[in-house]
């Protein structure tokens, strides 16, 4: 046997003892090699055992419940392997498989790592994962770890630590297709994870009526995998995962899956879909996930550094033109650098070269892939540059904020934003981006304990910046004093600039009424309400919206000719109503709402979460301080007849979901 025909399973167990004899046919039936058991719950002096297979188990001996253990068929030659974790539950066995060895882990870890367990938990995880020689090895189990990279809805202490660590080292995270744990509320988590130092397969997720549980039974067969692959051909920066993008999208699904005995046929991807998604490996994490988040970090810090009176020095960066000017070559040897697969490179280099104009440089402009190279561009850049990219500019001196194809860098002095100006320069310039970082605007935000005038003019590294008094960040529009009202009216003229556009499509005959109304929700508000999570949205501006959103839609629906002859146009909650959702200001209100309950379920360490917690050092001027963003979303709340605060409530999903359904009901 070798380690392509091995199958293993992973099993939280919750007790093995009551299910020796299901578990048996389990193994039977499904030709299991090893068995993987967390959560065992044997005592010490318990004997265990099942026919035709040899166990190794580490019980927990200070208190009830725990233990692991591992099952190992009595035909495979195998030792013990002796690990001396803590914090990580552990029991390991060695392997001997046609001339190759394989170490097999069973781990599991009860609880969040805290400022006491944490440098523990790390050590554990070293232990596990950096084996004396190179060799191959398998960390499978339950190590309460979440993580939105591998599916989760949130992340937590353990998950972080983990991606981390894998981030740095060369090994990946595998996991099934579908959640392995879903709790009594219908939310779902990928706990039960395998750490790998080569490549293999994607595991299934089977039926847990067979193995009856908290958690479902996953089963890796590596017979399957495309072959083992050595240690250095890992990729040297990222994690192979094959997950979806949240959990709670697909809890609904698992449940009803784990009452069915069909097994569902996955969807194949195309051939660009499969490209981008062996790709995400190579990105970084130094981005926001959305425009939303970014464009949040950017309001809370510009509103923050404002009311504290801090200043900041403010460099827009916009690669959009930088696609025509990218070198290619460069590109490819960034990604070789990563230990990206040399046919995937290949592959790459063969579509992009077909669709490019050039033969050496640039990348197609509106593509995907193109988007996702520039991205792996991006982050060679901020990376060989050194810049720092954790934590905010409340306690740093530079923050890095990006998505797509839009940067800003964020200092509280000149001298600060030059020297990352003339190293993302420097190294810009080997990706033939450097014409990007030239064309840049730089802005300096005003603060309410402002003499100083704005700057005419700086110089960086000798180039020279016009001081702007706004511009566009992915598509918001960005003030000095964060003035929410010019950004309103800002967004209200794209709108009606749209509804210009489309004023003939509004005015056909043969358009029926429904055709309209998707074209206004779809096309003109979406502009309208670009960037509107991060509103702090006062009556006036409600105003304004309305009365834009009114005259649209008198345009789309005309006048009504009343029995008397004479022709009216429909009162707006009328129009409202016909329209099927909330009118346009409870429609900002509802969103702000929704983005408000996803910031509180991001990591404390989130950048989306430490600005809107915390504030930088600085002082107020004397008097009533404005308007936060956060007291919006309390007022909505208590409009709502909630009065517990919303880093409670959005902890309950059923009664955030609840209040949610409520906001839309009530602002219908």
């Amino acid at each position: 046997m070798s380690p392509n025909s091995l199958k293993v399973l992973n099993w939280n167990v919750c007790s093995i003892d009551p299910k020796k004899e299901e578990l048996s046919k389990f193994l039977k039936y499904h030709e299991i090699d090893v068995a993987v058991l967390t959560e065992t719950h044997l005592k010490p002096k318990k004997t265990f055992s099942i026919s035709g297979y040899d166990d190794e188990r580490q019980d927990r001996k200070d208190r009830p419940k725990g233990g692991v253990a591992i099952l190992v068929r009595n035909t495979i030659s195998h030792s013990r392997v002796e690990v001396a974790t803590s914090v990580i539950e552990s029991a390991g066995v060695e392997l001997e498989l046609a001339g190759e060895k394989l170490i097999i882990y069973a781990s599991y870890c009860p609880e969040q790592c805290n400022s006491k367990t944490e440098k523990q938990f790390i050590k554990d995880l070293r232990l596990l994962t950096r084996p004396k020689t190179k060799t191959k090895f398998l960390v499978i189990g339950d190590l309460n770890a979440r993580h939105t990279f591998w599916g989760d809805d949130k992340n937590n202490k353990n998950g972080e630590l983990i991606f981390d660590d894998a981030s740095h080292h060369k090994y990946y995270v595998k996991l099934p297709e579908d959640p392995t744990f879903i709790t009594c509320k219908s939310n779902a988590s990928y706990l039960d994870i395998c750490l790998a130092n080569f490549v293999i397969d994607k595991p299934k997720r089977t039926d847990p009526r067979y193995l009856k549980s908290d958690h479902f039974p996953v089963i890796y067969d590596l017979g399957k995998s495309a072959g083992a692959v050595p240690l250095a051909e890992g990729y040297r920066r990222g994690i192979r995962s094959n997950v979806p993008a949240t959990a709670g999208n697909v809890a609904a699904r698992s449940i009803n899956a784990s009452s069915s005995s069909s097994s569902q046929v996955p969807k194949k991807r195309d051939h660009n879909q499969d490209l981008r998604h062996r790709l995400n490996p190579l990105q970084m994490t130094n981005h926001a996930n959305s425009s939303t988040e970014a464009q949040f970090i950017l309001r809370q810090i510009l509103q923050k550094c404002r009311e504290f009176n801090v200043p900041t020095h403010h460099l827009y960066v916009n690669f959009k033109t930088s696609y025509r000017t990218i070198d290619r070559e460069q590109l490819w040897r960034t990604i070789k650098g990563y230990d990206g697969p040399e046919n995937l490179i290949q592959e790459l280099q063969t579509i992009v070269n077909r669709t490019a104009a050039d033969s050496k440089n640039g990348l197609k402009m509106d593509n995907e892939l193109s988007s996702l190279l520039m991205y792996i561009a991006q982050d060679a850049m901020i990376r060989e540059a050194g810049l720092r990219t954790s934590g905010t500019i409340f306690r740093n001196a530079l923050q890095v904020i990006r998505f797509a194809d839009d940067m800003v860098l964020i200092a509280k002095s000149l001298s600060t934003l030059e020297q990352a100006y003339v190293a993302l320069k420097e190294i810009a310039a080997k990706f033939g981006l450097d014409s990007a970082l030239k064309e840049s605007k730089y802005m300096r935000p005003r603060i309410l304990k402002d003499n100083h005038q704005s700057l005419p003019t700086v110089f960086l590294d000798g180039n020279k910046f016009a001081a702007v008094e706004n511009v566009s960040f992915l598509d918001s529009f960005v003030t000095t004093d964060n003035n929410a009202t010019k950004e309103i009216s800002h967004c209200i003229a794209n709108g009606e600039e749209m509804h210009a556009k489309h004023l003939p499509f509004f005015q056909s005959a043969d358009k029926t009424l429904q055709e309209k109304l998707n074209i206004y929700k779809k096309e003109i508000r979406s502009k309208v309400l670009c960037g509107h999570e991060s509103w702090i949205l006062t009556k006036s501006h409600a105003k304004q919206l309305v009365n834009f959103e009114r005259e649209v839609l008198r345009a789309i629906h005309g006048k009504i000719q009343a029995a008397n002859g004479r022709a009216y146009y429909a009162t707006y909650p009328k129009l409202v109503q016909q329209l099927g959702e909330p009118g346009i200001e409870h429609m900002a209100r509802i969103g702000r709402l929704r983005w408000a309950g996803k910031v509180f379920q991001l990591a404390e360490d989130s950048p989306a979460r430490m600005v809107l917690e915390k504030s930088p050092q600085g002082n107020r001027i004397a008097g009533r301080p404005p308007t936060r963003w956060i007291d919006m979303v309390e007022q909505d709340l208590k409009s709502l007849g909630c009065s517990v605060k919303l880093s409670t409530v959005v902890q309950n999903g059923d009664e955030w979901r609840a209040l949610l359904e409520k906001a839309e009901a009530s602002w219908k």
